[in-house]
């Protein structure tokens, strides 16, 4: 294990141990009532997110109005809607714009004229399905029967193996260079976190993409999910990692998987409730297990977390590769974490001309 790590490390562990002495588990940091206030107006509108999106044919904006005042008609109309959005909306869980729920999201994806071919990345055993009209194929690092034994290995009730689908293009490291065709559309969901070489995927994601195409992405945020206690994603950390060989993870990212980790209630989180039970008791036994597994089996952790984002994070991180060069193509929507939910979503587009839909 090199210094930095080590340094790492023994940093936060004090971090840990400061947030120790300030919070208890089970505290409530938020108000209920307004969580759950916020909470039930997001709720009330997910049924009809999929109807609301076909009023789209252009990709819908991060803050859209009238959709937004709909929803909110106590936060004022117009600018000043507008205004107490941009100050209070994100970290109320606000939803200003349909595309901001991953519904929403693959509601416009489903009715894009413009996309009559798909690439999912990562599928899982929850396959996209746009309905007939749209060819998706999908890639993944195991094929349909290694993901079959390995959702029934993990007995989550949110995965079911029967669901797990075919899988056109495999590759245990994740390298998608093995396509050799494009498409109108990628899309993935709780992929992009786990890239080893972030500017490598986001290059052959770019690759894959015919001109004006567009990359969908469903991204957990940290601050709501079990990475609530790793360090949030840095810019250098990103371009450090330019070109590592896939599979590739840094000790600290997995040591870090293993030791910080600690519930995925997204509602709990929202509410300020962060710890499992036991984090504190059983803090000493995960240093020592997570420093003997780094030690014995070396990696890669195909599964670890090795980015961090929350909306506006990963709006800096993606205009900063984008100014520098490093990412080939456009930012153009991030939304904001919904109230409840772990996922914020995002859009990158290729430069150039969208193809147009065919003439009925």
């Amino acid at each position: 294990m090199d210094k930095q790590w080590r340094q790492g490390r023994d940093f936060f562990i004090k971090k840990l141990e400061q947030l120790k002495k300030t919070t208890r588990p089970g505290r409530r940091l938020a108000d209920d009532a307004w969580y759950f206030e916020k909470k039930s107006v997001v709720d009330q509108a997910l049924p009809h997110l999929r109807e609301i999106i076909r009023q789209w044919t252009e990709l819908p904006r991060d803050f859209e109005p009238e959709f937004y005042q709909s929803l909110y008609p106590e936060n004022g109309q117009g600018q000043k809607a507008e205004d107490f959005f941009r100050n209070e909306g994100p970290r109320r869980g606000e939803l200003a714009s349909p595309i901001a729920h991953m519904l929403g999201l693959t509601g416009f994806l489903m009715n894009d004229a413009s996309v009559s071919t798909v690439l999912e990345i990562g599928p899982y055993a929850h396959p996209l399905d746009l309905g007939p009209g749209v060819t998706v194929k999908r890639f993944d690092l195991l094929d349909q029967n290694d993901l079959i034994r390995e959702i029934e290995g993990a007995r989550t009730r949110s995965h079911v193996p029967d669901e797990a689908p075919f899988i056109d293009y495999v590759s245990p490291v994740g390298d998608l260079s093995i396509i050799n065709e494009e498409f109108d559309a990628l899309y993935s969901a709780h992929c992009l976190e786990h890239t080893p070489d972030l500017i490598g995927h986001l290059d052959q994601a770019a690759a894959l993409l015919r001109p004006g195409g567009r990359y969908y992405l469903i991204i957990p945020d940290h601050r709501y999910c079990f990475d609530h206690f790793y360090p949030p994603t840095e810019l250098n950390q990103i371009t450090t990692a330019e070109g590592r060989f896939p599979g590739w993870v840094h000790y600290a990212t997995a040591y870090f998987n293993q030791v910080l980790i600690t519930h995925n209630d997204p509602e709990r989180h929202w509410r300020g409730d962060h710890f499992n039970d036991g984090f504190w008791k059983n803090l000493e036994s995960r240093i020592k297990q997570a420093e003997e597994n780094i030690e014995n089996n070396g990696g890669p952790w195909p599964n670890a977390h090795n980015w961090r984002f929350n909306p506006a994070l990963f709006r800096r991180v993606m205009n900063a590769l984008r100014e520098s060069g490093r990412l080939k193509m456009e930012i153009k929507r991030v939304g904001d974490t919904p109230a409840g939910r772990c996922e914020f979503t995002a859009v990158l587009e290729k430069p150039g001309a969208r193809a147009q839909p065919a003439a009925i």
